[in-house]
């Protein structure tokens, strides 16, 4: 299955960033969220 469009959330804390990718079809549904991954 194709995402119709993505959506990335950073999150800072001090100096470290973790990034979460939320999926949605084309119906605007959200279909998958990821876990929070660090960003190097």
């Amino acid at each position: 299955m194709t995402p119709d469009s993505t959506k990335t959330i950073t999150k800072t804390i001090g100096s470290t960033s973790y990034t979460k990718t939320l999926t949605y079809n084309a119906g605007g549904d959200l279909i998958s969220i990821s876990a929070w991954e660090l960003v190097e």
